[in-house]
């Protein structure tokens, strides 16, 4: 008797896990790029990430495992970036087209596509196929429809930031995003 070691799967399925493994393969803790701060990958500093969503922001991390993130916080809110030279097109296609396990609504104004997901505080844009993700926590966010569009607003402030510093039409590209 034969026994199926992997169960069968839809193209669709198939295609999801691919793309996990693609980003769980990014963040391998062997990647010599993993053990760069994800703030100096960035390169934005908390007062210009504050300037950008409007709140205080006095303090930088690095997310553990990935060098393309960074956590900004102070006070009652903290803001995640993660900026990622490649792979925008992909994401926010998969969430426009529902292959995501939220729902999330398309987002005007930002890069060439983006989309708000309400329940994470999160939009996710790109330009270019670089991809900027950012999400807002803390006790001070106010999930009405109002204060969730203010939120999306002001997360596009930083997208629009961030593309131009990838971009280096601020002048000022960080080396790391050169030639990507």
């Amino acid at each position: 008797m034969k026994r199926k070691l992997l169960p069968s799967c839809s193209p669709a399925l198939l295609e999801r896990c691919l793309l996990l493994a693609a980003t769980l393969a990014a963040c391998n803790g062997d990647n010599p790029q993993a053990r760069v701060s994800g703030c100096t990958t960035i390169g934005l500093t908390s007062g210009e990430v504050a300037s950008a969503v409007g709140w205080p922001l006095t303090a930088s991390r690095g997310v553990p495992g990935d060098s393309e993130s960074c956590e900004f916080g102070g006070g009652a809110r903290h803001v995640q970036v993660s900026m990622r030279p490649a792979g925008g097109r992909l994401t926010v296609e998969s969430w426009i087209e529902g292959r995501m396990p939220l729902h999330a609504s398309a987002f005007a104004g930002v890069g060439d596509a983006a989309i708000w997901q309400p329940d994470l505080h999160e939009l996710i844009a790109e330009e270019g196929d670089v991809l900027c993700d950012v999400s807002v926590t803390g006790r001070a966010i106010d999930s009405a429809p109002s204060s969730s569009r203010d939120v999306a607003r002001r997360l596009a402030n930083l997208c629009r930031t961030l593309f131009a510093v990838a971009s280096g039409s601020d002048g000022r590209a960080h080396p790391s995003w050169r030639d990507k």
